[in-house]
């Protein structure tokens, strides 16, 4: 039997096996200990990888529609958002293919281990649009955007920007007060202190001093994605392509046999 996954992949399967077979290496797994050199506090996004492999192990297209849905679902909050914000339906609807077509380019979809992307970005959007500044602010749409900002930044670094865009909407709409700070603020200080606290530093490893230390290179790479995506209309290029290189790995995670596509 064999895995079909990327060469970054590998590494996380190795971990839940032994995630699998041994509670304490599940709990190590999940807060982030078990990794030897760089070590993220993202339970959230550690529980994710978890659970899509303890369900779709080396079943491929489930991976693939495990992704696509927490993609589409994207795509509704994207369309949603645009028209709460008074947006033309032409426009907002030229903006969500936009979104929706953007993973036939960067692989984001097709590449499993882009699952926490999709999922982040998930988190980012749900605390967009139940934030107390654009929606009716009720209980249900309160307790929506906490929870939203808290899994984000336990999903993964990036989701630390959800707290600052949180912040940013309550100065924009003129709603900054108290409650406005706590509650931005609420995330990050459960990420650092929880980080601070099980893993024993700020920081991701001796040379990396603070986790975000990886948004210029996300930044870089969400441009890198735009220009992609306009070349290709205004080339009419559309090629599907699910991967640059398939990696082929044997059960006992030994052998690995790289196959150019």
């Amino acid at each position: 039997r064999n895995l079909f996954f990327r060469n970054d992949e590998w590494e996380q399967i190795t971990f839940i096996e032994k995630a699998l077979r041994s509670k304490r290496a599940f709990w190590s797994y999940i807060k982030g200990t078990e990794f030897a050199v760089v070590k993220h506090f993202i339970p959230f996004g550690h529980l994710s990888y978890f659970l899509r492999y303890y369900f779709c192990r080396n079943n491929f297209s489930c991976h693939f529609l495990t992704n696509l849905s927490i993609h589409l679902m994207n795509v509704i909050l994207i369309y949603l958002i645009a028209l709460t914000l008074g947006i033309d339906p032409y426009t907002v609807l030229f903006i969500t293919l936009l979104f929706a077509l953007n993973p036939i380019i960067s692989d984001t979809v097709f590449w499993t281990i882009m699952s926490l992307n999709t999922l982040v970005t998930m988190f980012i959007l749900l605390s967009i649009i139940t934030h107390p500044a654009i929606t009716h602010n009720s209980i249900i749409n309160s307790t929506i955007f906490i929870i939203s900002l808290i899994a984000a930044a336990l999903t993964m670094e990036f989701g630390l920007l959800a707290a600052c865009l949180a912040f940013s909407i309550f100065i924009i709409y003129g709603r900054l007060d108290f409650y406005a700070v706590i509650i931005s603020s609420l995330p990050i200080a459960i990420y650092f202190i929880g980080r601070r606290l099980i893993i024993g530093s700020f920081g991701l490893s001796n040379t990396q001093k603070t986790p975000l230390i990886k948004l210029t290179k996300t930044f870089s790479n969400v441009i890198n994605g735009t220009v992609k995506l306009l070349l290709s209309y205004a080339l009419g290029i559309f090629k599907l392509k699910a991967t640059d290189t398939l990696y082929i790995l044997k059960p006992d995670l030994t052998r690995v046999q790289t196959i150019v596509a």
